[in-house]
């Protein structure tokens, strides 16, 4: 993370996205903000604009500084064309100023990202290039060589970064990484969700921030689980999720015990004409299933991204319960690897995803909240229910 010092954000024509132009034929609005106030990364950078005061300085064609002023960011960036209203005689532009590079400095080097998209309130930049200098600061009267950096690194990635939903990729994505924490039956799955995000939008998880693209959601769903009994290597469960229209997520995952890797095949949006064991028999003829008691998912959850590697993380806590009998409900907390967000390098998350769960650990002993570390499934919920003799199940070949 870069904490020290200023960093520069770069307002300029939205058209410096599409083509190459030197600052030597633009103007640009500058905002000096203090890099203990944002969370910016070496991967990405989260800008906060609501209530910061910042320096705002006006740059000619040639770089020079044609007037600066102290105003709060959001009236610059959430009123439309502000700027130009304040300075009507300096700056005319037929495209309009756009929040569109973001530059910091950290141990003399220079990092410059490009915007990726905003919310109210909060901007994600993305790293695009970086270059070493030799002293650790930023020279005001060498803003014009670092925009032109900004706009050459930005060029390089273009397409990608104008583009930025399709920078989103997952290593292997038939295979899912998760780690479970089993959580005392009394526990209200809302106040851990809250506490953690507060604690994210806080920065009192350093390094990490809450994933703009999906925010919070909030599930409540019937589960019909299968489990797949043979042939050996198929061994896993499928399980039918209903959606609001009445058709089904189907989920088949393939493992032969609870472990962190499993293999995890996902259908949407499938419509099931007529009974789930009519579906397996025919999708899946040669298997051996055993069906148990629908349940009821109840769950909330959000998506964290390290700012510093590019890699995201789920968060979900849950609650399980077996419709029509008393066996006790399963209540756990998961976290999985989600997918990256970067432009190069290699994509290494498997030691983070257990440091993130170590995190996550800490914050639960602070809370005085005991868990259970596990790798324990939802299938596994159910062949206990079963087992203790307080579920029904029912085995049939297709």
């Amino acid at each position: 993370m870069i904490k020290n010092g200023f960093a520069y954000l770069i307002l300029g024509e939205n058209n410096l996205r599409l083509k190459k132009i030197q600052t030597s034929n633009q103007r640009f609005v500058v905002f000096k903000l203090e890099t203990s106030s944002q969370q910016i990364g070496f991967n990405t950078a989260l800008i906060f604009f609501k209530n910061i005061k910042v320096q705002c300085l006006l740059l000619t064609e040639k770089s020079e500084i044609l007037s600066h002023e102290q105003l709060f960011l959001s009236k610059a960036l959430d009123e439309f064309g502000v700027v130009g209203k304040i300075h009507q005689n300096t700056i005319t532009s037929s495209e309009g100023m756009a929040p569109l590079f973001l530059i910091a400095l950290n141990n003399k080097t220079i990092y410059t990202y490009s915007l990726l998209l905003s919310n109210t309130g909060e901007m994600l930049f993305l790293n695009s290039g970086k270059k070493k200098i030799d002293k650790n600061r930023l020279n005001i009267k060498n803003i014009g060589n670092y925009i032109n950096l900004a706009i050459n690194n930005h060029h390089k990635y273009r397409y990608q970064l104008n583009n930025y939903i399709g920078l989103y990729f997952k290593s292997s994505p038939d295979i899912e990484y998760e780690y479970k924490l089993n959580l005392p039956n009394t526990t209200d799955i809302w106040q851990i969700q809250q506490y953690f995000v507060r604690s994210l939008r806080q920065g009192k998880i350093p390094g990490y921030a809450l994933n703009l693209l999906r925010g919070i959601t909030r599930w409540t769903f019937e589960n019909y689980l299968f489990e797949i009994v043979a042939p050996k290597k198929e061994r896993g469960y499928i399980s039918f999720i209903r959606t609001p229209n009445n058709n089904y997520i189907i989920k088949h995952k393939i493992y032969n015990k609870d472990r962190l890797k499993r293999i995890e095949l996902r259908t949407r949006d499938v419509k099931i004409r007529g009974s789930f064991e009519d579906y397996l028999k025919e999708k899946y003829p040669g298997f051996l299933f055993k069906e148990y008691p629908m349940f009821i998912r109840q769950f909330y959850g959000f998506v964290m991204d390290s700012l510093d590697s590019g890699n995201n993380f789920g968060f979900t806590v849950d609650r399980n319960y077996i419709k029509g009998s008393n066996y006790p409900n399963l209540i756990q907390l998961e976290i999985e690897y989600y997918n990256s967000l970067k432009l190069t390098g290699p994509n290494n998350f498997y030691k983070e995803l257990a440091q993130v769960t170590d995190i996550y650990k800490k914050h639960l002993t602070l809370l005085n909240i005991p868990f259970e570390s596990t790798f324990y499934s939802k299938l596994s919920y159910l062949k206990d229910c079963a087992r203790n003799k307080k579920c029904p199940t029912r085995i049939f070949s297709s």
